[in-house]
């Protein structure tokens, strides 16, 4: 029995140091704005534009509460790249001038959607309102109020999802300021149903 105990222990202490030297460590996936894949480690979804009436497809209830008449609509297509895009121009409850504009553009690439998205940052002359979490994988406002002859408040919305960057945008005149937090929870809600839309449509896989 003593011999079979020190055979059995002998086995078991080879055993135990093969799995530790042929056992890698295991390594995190790459994350951040420059990786790849996803945080899960899978790749970025990838999608490819196609024709998408925005100005029908938007759902405009979270700005219900806003009293915004529609006067217009044009679906013209964004200029920065292949995809969709409507403009609203309204009429605030005050009778002053208000406009929404939404679009999605696809880049050729994740590196040219997130330099896309930068690009944004740089040329908008609207004040940076933080990071908006739980939106694609980059996601931003921006915010800004101006009095040219009446109270102008604005908020917009800009963010990516693989290579694929979206833009909602809202302009609202009136007697007042429209308060920045209002704007921001309709802007977010309206993201939201505007990103399900967009990728249902435009997703490759």
């Amino acid at each position: 029995m003593t011999k079979l105990r020190v055979i059995i222990a002998l086995f078991v202490l080879i055993t135990a140091s093969a799995c530790t030297e042929e056992t890698p460590a295991s390594t995190p996936p790459s994350t951040g704005p420059g990786a790849g894949p996803t945080a899960t480690g899978g790749p970025a979804q990838a999608y490819r534009s196609k024709p998408l009436d925005l100005c029908q497809r938007t759902d405009l209830a979270p700005l219900t509460e806003l009293s915004l008449k529609v006067e217009s609509t044009n679906p013209e297509p964004p200029p920065s790249g292949p995809g969709s895009a409507c403009l609203w121009k309204m009429k605030s409850a005050s009778g002053h001038m208000a406009s929404l504009r939404v679009e999605a553009v696809t880049q050729g690439s994740v590196d040219a959607a997130q330099a896309a998205f930068k690009g944004q940052q740089d040329v908008s002359a609207m004040r940076g309102d933080g990071d908006i979490p739980g939106l694609g994988d980059q996601a931003e406002g921006r915010t800004q109020d101006s009095e040219p002859g009446f109270k102008q408040s604005e908020y917009m919305i800009h963010m990516r999802a693989g290579n694929m960057t979206l833009k909602v945008w809202i302009s609202v005149g009136g007697n007042a300021f429209t308060p920045k937090d209002s704007l921001k929870d309709k802007m977010i809600k309206l993201m939201r149903t505007t990103l399900a839309t967009v990728s249902e449509e435009w997703k490759t896989s």
